[in-house]
């Protein structure tokens, strides 16, 4: 089946108000989100990568100029939607905040608006984006999946544009394409986000706010509703049709509770003893004392390929440390690593 592309057609943004089911103990605060559709066409490889990056510079840190403001401005207790969301074959960009006192919805949106405007006038610090790209291309270049098995994350990888009757492979590729987009910064720096902003952002009517408020009666109302539903149902079954349905129920909880088979599980691919190596695979290691005269010792690993990132620790004596300093170290390592310094964010 062939996915559709939908077009921006808003002429202007639209405002939507739900309710959702709050306890009688809940605070009565509302919710408030600005969603935009991003692209009703194929974006180039360079402008993936580039709102990437821009998600990154308004969403991605404490520090980021979205998130920041939003978080100190007072308006609500936590923010809610992701920024970017590109799985799908057009992408969505959604914030807002959680916790907002009713007179103080309308606040939310103006705020979104107001700071991405002044984003466009201003454009990001060269810091800011090269913090984020730097964050970005790390990411793209290391691929550390954790646990989760990196052949399923490529696979899953892929589907974002094989799915869509794409080549599954150009979602995986990123060097020429990050390329362009350094050499778009480095003539003209932060115009290439400024632009982006303006022309998916506020320049694109096709935008809802979604506001969410308590009631105290909804989830009652939604059972109440249900029960009736079903009650209509079943008053339109025959006692034959009920007793078939009964019967299917019984049958579906003896198979899920049933084992499978010695067949079945045989299927299951797995790993024999046979299978694994005894031997440890040694790696070439090179100790060079006293590297350029700095009197650090310095041990080099070098491997096949690590997509150009150089793994670098740092190992400091503290045998000198004296004992009741020791459970100081956690702590201070902590504030090396987390807290800016000075006006720094850190």
């Amino acid at each position: 089946s062939t996915i559709q592309w939908q077009p921006k057609k808003f002429e202007e943004p639209k405002k939507v108000r739900q309710p959702y089911p709050a306890g009688a103990d809940q605070p009565e605060t509302h919710m408030t989100m600005i969603n935009w559709l991003l692209n009703d066409r194929p974006l180039a490889p360079v402008e993936e990568i580039t709102v990437t990056v821009l998600d990154h510079l308004l969403m991605g840190t404490s520090s980021a100029i979205l998130r920041k403001t939003l978080m100190e401005s007072g308006l609500g207790d936590a923010i809610t939607g992701g920024g970017l969301m590109s799985e799908l074959m057009q992408g969505t960009f959604s914030v807002g905040l959680k916790g907002v006192a009713p007179e103080n919805v309308d606040k939310v949106e103006e705020l979104i608006i107001e700071t991405l405007n002044k984003v466009t006038e201003e454009g990001f610090s060269e810091d800011a984006i090269a913090a984020s790209m730097n964050t970005i291309e790390f990411d793209m270049r290391e691929f550390n999946t954790g646990s989760f098995p990196k052949g399923l994350s490529l696979m899953l990888g892929s589907m974002r544009e094989w799915i869509y009757d794409r080549s599954p492979t150009e979602a995986l590729k990123f060097e020429e394409p990050l390329n362009e987009l350094k050499a778009s910064i480095a003539e003209s720096g932060s115009k290439v986000f400024q632009d982006m902003i303006r022309e998916f952002m506020l320049e694109n009517n096709h935008r809802t706010t979604i506001e969410m408020y308590p009631s105290k009666t909804l989830e009652e109302e939604q059972l109440k509703a249900e029960r009736e539903r079903l009650l209509k149902i079943k008053e339109s079954l025959s006692e034959e049709q009920l007793q078939a349905i009964i019967d299917k129920t019984i049958t579906l909880k003896k198979l899920q509770a049933a084992e499978d088979p010695p067949e079945a599980r045989a299927t299951i691919p797995k790993l024999d003893l046979s299978d694994l190596k005894r031997e440890v695979t040694e790696y070439p290691i090179e100790v060079i004392e006293n590297e350029a005269d700095s009197g650090v010792t310095f041990v080099k690993h070098e491997l096949g390929s690590t997509s150009g990132i150089a793994y670098a620790n740092l190992a400091v004596d503290v045998s000198g440390l004296p004992l009741e300093d020791v459970p100081l170290l956690p702590l201070f390592t902590r504030i090396m690593m987390e807290n800016g310094a000075g006006d720094l964010d850190s």
